[in-house]
């Protein structure tokens, strides 16, 4: 079972990614300052560090039986394994793997590639984050589904167990507490049930 706090808090990051990443869309070409248009692009790669660190904790988040821990798996492998459970299914390889080409070299300082090619990167699959924010929300969803039918299967079982517990109780015989004693049953269960 998924945590859907923690997926929605992914989903809030990359979310508010996207939108600044938009933001500088609309402004970067407006400004004419050099030193204000250094620190624009600085944010920039930020904001597409952060959105590929988001996707790394999904994809942690949601590996729980798709493979061993153990296994030596690259970023490819593990992508592989998502898309072939229908994870990031409407998400291109070409795009996760190109972001994470882009965010390593943001993040561990590789040949530093000029601002224009992070953000025709950007450009050209700027479809694909809101791809991979709809899988994120397809997978809220359905944790958020799955948590409800599991509520509502111990409800049935609660209640079904209730049943069995109105049928049985007055057939035994004895004081509540042996009864409670014997079955294991509440005491106040058996004792609702006899007074009705």
């Amino acid at each position: 079972m998924h945590n859907i706090n923690r997926l929605k808090d992914m989903l809030l990051v990359m979310e508010d990614c996207v939108l600044k990443l938009e933001n500088f869309n609309n402004v970067y070409n407006s400004i004419d300052n050099v030193e204000a248009k250094i620190y624009m692009e600085e944010g920039f790669r930020g904001y597409i560090r952060a959105f590929q660190e988001q996707l790394i904790k999904y994809l942690a988040h949601t590996s729980k039986g798709l493979y061993d821990r153990k296994d030596k798996m690259g970023y490819d492998d593990i992508i592989h394994k998502h898309k072939s459970v229908g994870q990031l299914k409407d998400v291109s390889m070409d795009f996760l793997l190109e972001l994470r080409k882009s965010r390593n070299y943001v993040a561990h300082g590789y040949e530093h590639p000029d601002f224009q090619v992070i953000y025709e990167f950007y450009k050209i699959y700027r479809p694909e984050f809101d791809n991979v924010i709809n899988c994120i929300r397809n997978t809220i969803y359905e944790a958020q589904n799955s948590q409800l039918k599991e509520e509502r299967k111990q409800k049935d079982e609660l209640y079904s167990s209730l049943e069995i517990a109105k049928k049985l109780i007055p057939l035994l015989e004895g004081s509540d507490e042996e009864i409670s004693q014997k079955t294991g049953l509440d005491i106040n269960l058996i004792r609702a049930i006899r007074n009705k």
